[in-house]
């Protein structure tokens, strides 16, 4: 692999290709993008052009270091992500408390084989405010010939102080044809490649996680029954339905934050057509073209309501972020959505005013 490699981000190669060749690679990174756009494989890529012997903006992927970088054995190139059930990168990722011996210090060394010494964190805005403020320090007086990647989906979650020491190379959605081609390059028909790209959200991580289950059809089936049903006088038994698919889908506690989060960003893809079609867009062009007349339905609801939905569903995905239990947040995020549902409907079943003409 290399940096040509990184399908449907050409802005952020190209930015990294010209730090290359005119040797002006800034001493910390933040790649910045959804989930399962390329950040992380960028960053490896990227890494293996910093150590690579036989290229000037690319990795090679033959020579030694380039191999190693590969498989985790260079002996410049470290890599931090979450650990532990609160999934948080804590001040001892950095340094030790009691001998100061740790990440930081190592990259102020020398590098052993490399001309850089270079650090990949991944999820990089887990980390704690320890762990932050201990970070700070190195890139308030970076080390000589010394690269720091940090990598989130959630640049905002990084302290001001932190993000303003980085220079931020930003990952773009994928269109869906980009991510059809690379599943059907994997064998996935094309039909079903199809619709796995335009219920991805942009992400070809998610596509083929989706792929992977192999049950998406029948998972947004229950997804958009639970929505299109949901009324103030059943919140409860809807919200107890979502979450039992959740606990169904998850291996872990760990995993049933990402399974809920994927489970709102199909009802996110849902409502997001509804707002489309509501402008007037034909329906070929549909993430879920297949279920229009559902989508024609929830259209009576106003844009602002349907806007609000949206916004509500995004809220949620950020508190089951910040580890806000799976059971309230759902609750919370079905009650509100009910509200706006129940609306449409009240506004619906208003009687025509006597002498109004109609």
């Amino acid at each position: 692999m290399s940096l040509d490699s990184i399908v449907g981000q050409d802005r952020a190669v190209a930015a990294l290709r010209r730090a290359l060749r005119a040797d002006r690679v800034a001493h910390a990174y933040v790649f910045a993008g959804h989930p399962g756009v390329g950040k992380m494989t960028a960053a490896l890529e990227f890494a293996r052009a910093l150590v690579c012997q036989d290229s000037s903006d690319d990795a090679c992927g033959k020579c030694g270091p380039c191999g190693k970088v590969a498989r985790g054995t260079h002996p410049d190139v470290h890599w931090i992500e979450p650990e532990g059930a609160g999934r948080q990168i804590k001040i001892g990722a950095f340094r030790d408390r009691d001998t100061g011996e740790g990440l930081l210090r190592d990259l102020s060394l020398k590098p052993y084989e490399a001309d850089r010494k270079i650090a990949l964190i991944d999820d990089a805005h887990a980390m704690n405010l320890a762990a932050a403020n201990c970070l700070l320090k190195t890139l308030e007086e970076p080390p000589p010939r010394s690269v720091l990647i940090l990598v989130t989906p959630r640049p905002d979650a990084l302290p001001e102080t932190v993000l303003s020491r980085c220079h931020i190379i930003r990952f773009a959605l994928l269109r869906p044809e980009v991510i059809q081609g690379q599943l059907e390059d994997r064998g996935i028909d094309t039909a079903t490649a199809q619709f796995l790209a335009r219920s991805s959200g942009g992400s070809l991580g998610r596509a083929l996680e989706m792929a992977e289950e192999g049950h998406l059809p029948e998972l947004r089936q229950k997804v958009l029954r639970i929505l299109t049903s949901l009324a103030e006088s059943n919140v409860i038994e809807q919200c107890s339905q979502f979450t039992a698919m959740v606990r169904e889908l998850s291996e872990s506690r760990a995993e049933s934050r990402s399974i809920a989060e994927w489970l709102l960003d199909l009802a996110a893809l849902f409502y997001r057509d509804v707002a489309v079609r509501q402008l007037g867009v034909d329906q070929t062009r549909l993430s879920n073209a297949d279920v229009i007349e559902l989508i024609d339905a929830e259209s009576a609801i106003n844009r602002l309501g349907i806007r609000a939905i949206l916004d509500t569903i995004e809220e949620t995905k950020g508190l089951l972020r910040s580890n806000v239990n799976i059971d309230a947040a759902a609750l919370d995020a079905f009650s509100k959505i009910a509200a706006r549902r129940s609306q449409r409907v009240a506004r619906q079943r208003t009687p025509t005013k006597p002498g109004s003409g109609t």
